[in-house]
């Protein structure tokens, strides 16, 4: 589709600030958000994040800002990718920045084979609820040069084991990932 939104400023909105239709699974869609702010997002009657990363291929996601976003706590993040079975494989999501939100900052919650990258530049930090809430059942993501710090809860929650069929591993690389709270088994083993 090749949607592109740069220099855009959502305020006081009272659904999700950025989100574009998810594409069938095949689907490619070339979304950019660029230097965007999702600015006070409102919770009406549905709960709302700043930025949704929906799945698709070819999709961007750089130098942009999540603040004040009035979310449930742990049920959506300012920076959001839903649960779902190999899909919202973004080829970036840089630079990043997500404070003073009532939920957490960034959410992965999905299950997926694909390896997802949360590249440098990003922080996630003075969150009601955690910096990084990472979980479902199984994903592959690497966070290359991130920070979270001064938020609520554990600054970084971890709840997710990397698929037992993969040949890669979650990697954290060149990040301070604050205070952190593991929740399941990682890897293959039950030890």
């Amino acid at each position: 589709h090749g949607v592109k939104f740069r220099d855009c400023i959502a305020y006081e909105a009272v659904e999700t600030a950025f989100w574009w239709d998810p594409e069938p699974k095949s689907g490619t869609l070339d979304t950019l958000y660029q230097r965007c702010v999702a600015a006070k997002c409102l919770r009406g009657d549905a709960n709302v994040a700043g930025f949704a990363a929906f799945r698709g291929r070819g999709n961007r996601m750089r130098n942009c800002v999540a603040v004040g976003i009035q979310s449930r706590f742990d049920t959506i993040g300012a920076f959001q990718w839903p649960g779902a079975v190999d899909e919202g494989l973004w080829d970036e999501a840089s630079n990043l920045i997500a404070h003073n939100n009532e939920g957490p900052g960034i959410r992965f919650w999905s299950n997926s084979s694909f390896r997802h990258h949360i590249d440098p530049g990003s922080a996630f930090f003075n969150n009601d609820g955690v910096g990084i809430l990472h979980g479902a059942y199984g994903n592959i993501v690497t966070y290359d040069g991130i920070s979270t710090f001064g938020n609520r809860k554990p600054d970084t929650r971890f709840h997710a084991r990397t698929p037992a069929d993969a040949k890669q591993r979650q990697e954290w690389t060149n990040s301070d990932l604050g205070q952190i709270l593991i929740e399941m088994n990682i890897g293959n083993d039950s030890r």
